[in-house]
């Protein structure tokens, strides 16, 4: 075995993976199903099956990057495949670090920057890593889990870092959202009031019900209910896209912009097992055409990895004992 993979299964713990301003109206193409995406490619790939927490990232070159799992959520052990040769690298602080500071969220900048966010009790740092894994800076935020209950954490191009979620003390029961400089850790302004999603269609959400990216344009994306808000480095919103769920009881989970289309993961609501299932809406942000809804292809039981307009939906499927990759491109 790679001395590498050695690494990595040490890190993790050998284990199944778990993944577990124009305003505008996308509607969906009328279908009562999704539409399934068909296997384009498939490779294997020689990577021994991982465990992972939360969902992959991806930078714009198609990198992956794991929350390694098998331990405890707050181990900050990050591991990156690369597209090209699917070889892993580890992003790890130091161990003085690790040693006062757990593990919270992770991001990645389309240029491939990793940033972790780290708390040691209401303290939060900021931490960004180069394409070896090695830290290359920190900061102490001028933003504390006293004051927010940290739901998403992105990292624009210019190292600004964008953190959302439910108010604490000063900000009890409302929604807020700051955008912080991650070299110095100081607040760049708070954004949570140009935010607010507007009633095109009502949609009863706070701030965003799903999921906060950075899309390969270097703008910010906000997840709604049923809407969709650009945000530039600056904090103004710069554009609004409104789309049709396919069905109202689906749940806006996770999104990836790239190249003007935004892929949308929609869960079912979990049954008494806690199985759910994961379909794909797929909405063409700059020419307004109808959204498309896509599922999975059949016999993939595993939600998508990545996303790209080039090369579709990008799977990773477990198959006696190693992953092999599948792409599904969009039809």
């Amino acid at each position: 075995m790679n001395p590498l993979w050695s690494a990595v299964l040490a890190a993790a713990l050998l284990g199944v993976v778990q993944f577990g301003d124009g305003k505008h109206l996308a509607g969906v193409r009328e279908a009562t199903t999704p539409r399934e995406l068909q296997v384009s490619s498939s490779k294997v790939i020689g990577v021994p099956l991982f465990p992972a927490y939360g969902f992959t990232l991806a930078d714009k070159a198609g990198d992956l990057f794991f929350h390694l799992g098998g331990g405890s959520f707050s181990n900050a052990t990050i591991m990156k495949l690369s597209h090209s040769s699917y070889e892993p690298t580890l992003y790890t602080p130091p161990a003085e670090i690790q040693h006062s500071y757990n593990f919270y969220q992770f991001s990645v900048s389309p240029d491939g920057t990793l940033w972790m966010l780290l708390n040691a009790g209401p303290e939060l740092m900021a931490a960004s890593f180069g394409s070896d894994g090695e830290m290359k800076g920190k900061s102490t935020l001028k933003l504390s889990l006293d004051e927010v209950n940290v739901k998403d954490f992105a990292a624009l191009p210019n190292g600004t870092l964008f953190l959302s979620g439910l108010g604490l003390g000063k900000n009890k029961g409302r929604s807020v959202s700051f955008l912080l400089n991650g070299d110095s850790g100081e607040e760049v302004r708070q954004i949570d009031a140009d935010i607010v999603p507007e009633d095109l269609p009502k949609s009863g959400v706070a701030i965003h019900q799903g999921d906060a990216c950075v899309g390969d344009d270097g703008n910010l994306y906000l997840l709604h209910d049923r809407q969709i808000l650009i945000i530039n480095a600056a904090g103004k919103v710069v554009g609004r896209v409104a789309f049709d769920k396919p069905l109202s009881t689906l749940l806006p989970v996770h999104i990836i912009v790239s190249s003007g289309y935004a892929a949308i993961w929609l869960n079912t609501a979990p049954n008494d097992s806690h199985h759910f299932e994961t379909s794909y809406l797929v909405v063409d942000i700059n020419n307004r055409e109808p959204a498309t809804w896509y599922s999975a292809p059949s016999g993939v039981r595993i939600a998508a990895v990545d996303f790209s307009r080039t090369d579709g939906f990008e799977f990773l499927v477990g198959e006696k004992g190693q992953y092999k990759v599948l792409t599904a491109e969009l039809r």
